[in-house]
């Protein structure tokens, strides 16, 4: 969240979306969020979860486009926390600010929780991960009409905030893009671009995707980068145990396939993406958090500095791969 945002946000703001939503004031407890202000609520004894953002983050037809992309998955079966309905019956209400205005909307609080952190995922996790987000995939092909970004857009939206990042930083940033440009668009589509292992739940093996704020038209490859960028564990020169990362990918890709195809060419730009990846969390960290909350990030940051000056890291190997996933 850009710094202005916290400024002038206040109580009277959160209280519009209590009441428009009927929500049980006594049972807002504030969750962690980055892009939003992220709440647990309560509505008839139910749990929910209410997210408030700003404007300039993302417009009211934006976070229309976000919700309408939820229900359509939830209609080809893919397992999301769907939105619920205002009092006034709507998905997405809105309160002015004295800059812009803000968004609120409510979800049905998904069922279970997090896997546990630095433990092992198990494969059968692994599998229903890669089945989850290739069903959203093989769902996203029948969209029409849904206005939302396309990741060419949303990277530019970041592109004012580079001359706060160190040259080879911002260089790298508009290299990838460029190549990006480049790639075909056989498959490509409205995505999640987030399913990180903190944007789903797990509840008796069955995963339930949340938080498609970021969702965004893009390559399909993409979307699974982004997976695979948080499930890999990276240091200054690059993957820290590659044979890991390989069996993650066999396993998420056999779940993936059962849902949508791809092509194994769309595999030569794995480590396109994953680079991609890396510069833009820099710049987005550079320009939204505090700098007294910094500490946390700086060992991150020197580390995407090393890796982007390194010519020789341990990346994937492609060929490998589709060897892997595709000739089994």
């Amino acid at each position: 969240m850009e710094r202005f945002i916290y400024d002038i946000f206040n109580d009277d703001i959160l209280d519009h979306f209590i009441h428009a939503f009927n929500i049980e004031k006594e049972s807002v407890k504030e969750l962690d969020g980055y892009e939003n202000f992220v709440y647990e609520v309560k509505i008839n004894g139910k749990e929910h979860i209410l997210r408030v953002g700003h404007s300039s983050h993302r417009d009211k037809k934006q976070v229309n486009g976000e919700l309408l992309f939820i229900d359509h998955l939830h209609k080809n079966k893919v397992s999301v926390a769907n939105p619920i309905f205002s009092k006034n019956n709507n998905l997405v209400e809105t309160c002015e600010a004295t800059n812009g205005y803000f968004i609120g909307s409510v979800f049905n609080k998904a069922l279970g929780s997090h896997l546990e952190r630095g433990k092992k995922i198990p494969f059968n996790i692994v599998r229903q991960w890669g089945k989850t987000i290739g069903r959203s995939h093989s769902s996203s092909r029948k969209i029409k009409n849904i206005e939302r970004y396309h990741w060419y857009e949303e990277y530019g939206y970041w592109e004012k905030y580079v001359e706060k990042v160190p040259k080879i930083i911002s260089e790298k940033y508009f290299e990838c893009i460029e190549k990006v440009k480049n790639i075909k668009t056989d498959h490509y589509g409205l995505v999640h671009a987030d399913a990180h292992h903190g944007n789903f739940f797990v509840n008796n093996g069955k995963i339930t995707l949340f938080d498609f704020d970021d969702c965004v038209y893009s390559h399909f490859i993409n979307d699974i980068a982004i997976v695979f960028y948080y499930a890999f564990k990276k240091n200054e020169n690059g993957l820290v145990d590659v044979d890991k990362c390989y069996s993650f990918i066999k396993e998420f890709m056999k779940g993936y396939l059962s849902e949508n195809q791809i092509s194994k060419e769309e595999f030569d730009n794995i480590n396109l993406f994953l680079e991609l990846r890396d510069v833009f969390l820099y710049i987005v960290f550079k320009a939204t958090i505090k700098p007294e909350e910094m500490n946390w990030l700086n060992g991150f940051l020197d580390q995407v500095e090393k890796r982007v000056s390194r010519k020789n890291i341990k990346k994937l190997n492609t060929s490998y791969i589709k060897r892997l996933v595709f000739e089994q």
